[in-house]
């Protein structure tokens, strides 16, 4: 089973390119753009609390053969800042 790439932020909705090196995720698949992981979440998940790891980039050859998700995560209401 192929990692779901999906294709913006859960926290803040911005859209995020399956080809980025700066997105991050959980073990749940939940995803975060850079900013919201870094600066509000502290590389915790909003939604497991688990840690945040730079999500793995598919090369361009088997994005083609297995595409990005077109599953929206982003939930209406933003996760709230994780303190340290």
């Amino acid at each position: 089973m192929a990692l779901e790439i999906r294709p913006n932020c859960e926290n803040c909705g911005k859209p995020v390119a399956a080809g980025s090196a700066k997105v991050y995720i959980c073990s749940f698949e939940r995803t975060y753009c850079a900013n919201c992981a870094e600066n509000k979440l502290n590389m915790r998940c909003a939604g497991c609390g688990g840690a945040l790891v730079q999500r793995p980039v598919r090369s361009r050859a088997l994005l083609a053969k297995y595409p990005a998700a077109n599953r929206n995560g982003h939930k209406p209401q933003k996760a709230k800042k994780i303190k340290p």
